[in-house]
């Protein structure tokens, strides 16, 4: 699922658990600075029952990250309530 943000682009893929046969979510957040392309990638680290749950657990993460201004920060940990 893929969705613009606030200048953002957010690619929310969601990926089958092979242990629990839950979902979870890869998720791809690409903007632009200047002339200069930005990318960061995460893997949404909580288990969803279904791969539309698992599709938009991603977008809210991104959103809740972009929302954050982590831009320049490692940190990956953002709760999802």
């Amino acid at each position: 699922m893929d969705e613009d943000y606030k200048g953002h682009h957010i690619q929310s893929v969601p990926r089958q658990l092979p242990d629990s046969g839950g979902w979870t979510a890869h998720v791809v957040i690409n903007w632009t600075v200047g002339s200069r392309e930005e990318l960061r990638q995460f893997e949404v680290e909580r288990g969803f029952a279904t791969q539309e749950e698992a599709e938009m657990g991603g977008l809210i993460f991104a959103r809740k990250w972009i929302d954050g201004g982590r831009h320049g920060s490692s940190n990956r940990r953002i709760q999802l309530d």
